[in-house]
């Protein structure tokens, strides 16, 4: 099964160069929304189990959304992005679920490495259970 993956920013040129790179990566079913209400509403609509999330949005900021991902789908990997990356940024995402962070201008074989690394734990997530449910 593919894994569904939603990156969420404002800016439609990021969201453009993400699709593009994590699609060459092997990554075919990524959803871009430049609007966190609209996320929002997708996330509990459809089970998305990687989010890349940047955290200076209008409307919402990301840390705000990053908690309500976490509500709706607890084992959602949520990967968050950002030019404004400062200690308290990074503590308060890990400490809210997420699993990294990376810093805006990011190299694409990092993320891309994170994304990968998301993927496989899923993958042994669902082989935990199928071997005990």
């Amino acid at each position: 099964m593919e894994i569904k993956i939603m990156v969420v920013d404002d800016e439609e040129e990021i969201l453009n160069l993400l699709r593009k790179y994590l699609e060459k990566a092997g990554f075919n079913n990524v959803v871009t929304i430049n609007d966190p209400e609209k996320a929002l509403e997708l996330m509990q609509k459809e089970l998305y189990k990687i989010v890349l999330l940047d955290i200076r949005m209008p409307k919402m900021d990301g840390i705000e959304l990053l908690q309500k991902i976490k509500d709706i789908n607890p084992l959602c990997n949520i990967i968050m992005v950002t030019a404004y990356s400062d200690l308290n940024n990074v503590v308060e995402c890990i400490a809210r679920g997420a699993v990294d962070f990376v810093a805006k201008p990011f190299k694409m074989k990092e993320l891309t490495n994170i994304v990968g690394q998301c993927r496989e734990r899923i993958d042994r997530w669902k082989d935990v259970i199928l071997k005990n449910g």
